[in-house]
């Protein structure tokens, strides 16, 4: 017993020695265990995605549009008007007015939607128009957006991969998302959880479309749900193989670079 005390008090003494020699040293010794523990909670969480991951994969369920929503920007009148299209849209994929392999313009399916009688009847000069389509592709969530503006997805292509595409591809060259944060600068650890959201405008490769023609910007994620405005925030996102990716405010485009 005596001997289990004097082990305590001597190491008292010393954490009391180190304190005086470096008087931010136990600041120091913190900070390190909490990274440590921020990096393995990371590591876990990845383990986790892509473990969960290749579970969900079992599943197949295909392709469904779920929502399809015209958004009408009037710039003159300083209006905005939201048109639910789905029936529209679902009509024109079964008539194979667009597909996987062929795709009109946005502005053309603008024409498309408009019907007399109802509140959609004609396209006005003074708007510009997006797209959003909402789907599900064995049984998860995504988000892509068109539109008839410069800088925007142009040309109205779906589904933009066929389903032995997604179902082929490679893990290791495209990567899980297996975190995303919006934080205020790109070292903070901290920030607005934003993974369900990110996935989302991923699409089913999880790579944003970056092997296609098509793009996602980062006001695209106002119509995941997301209610913060994330046009001030650093983006940053993390795959299960650990690689980083940090998207800048001044950057528009969202894209998986862990080069």
């Amino acid at each position: 017993m005596i001997s289990q005390r004097r082990e305590m008090w001597i190491q008292v003494f010393i954490i009391l020695l180190l304190w005086a020699a470096d008087k931010h040293l136990l600041t120091k010794v913190w900070s390190l265990i909490y990274s440590v523990a921020l990096r393995l909670t990371w590591f876990l969480l990845s383990v986790y995605t892509r473990w969960n991951s290749k579970k969900q994969n079992m599943s197949h369920d295909g392709y469904h549009a779920d929502e399809v929503f015209l958004i009408e920007r009037d710039t003159i009148n300083q209006q905005t008007i939201e048109y639910d299209v789905l029936r529209i849209f679902r009509q024109h994929v079964q008539k194979g007015t667009f597909s996987n392999t062929q795709s009109i313009s946005v502005r053309d399916f603008v024409g498309l939607c408009c019907e007399e009688g109802t509140n959609f009847s004609h396209i006005k000069s003074s708007a510009h128009y997006e797209l959003v389509v909402k789907y599900t592709f064995d049984f998860k969530q995504y988000v892509i957006v068109y539109g008839d503006f410069t800088g925007a997805n142009n040309e109205l292509r779906w589904p933009i991969y066929t389903e032995n595409e997604i179902r082929a591809r490679d893990l290791k060259s495209t990567g899980v998302i297996a975190a995303a944060l919006l934080t205020s600068s790109a070292e903070d650890e901290e920030g607005i959880d934003i993974y369900s959201e990110i996935k989302q405008l991923a699409g089913p490769k999880e790579n944003f479309y970056m092997d296609t023609e098509f793009h996602v910007n980062r006001a695209h994620l106002i119509h995941t749900g997301l209610k913060t405005d994330a046009s001030p925030f650093y983006i940053k996102m993390v795959d299960f193989w650990g690689s980083d990716c940090v998207i800048r405010p001044q950057q528009d485009r969202l894209i998986m670079d862990t080069n």
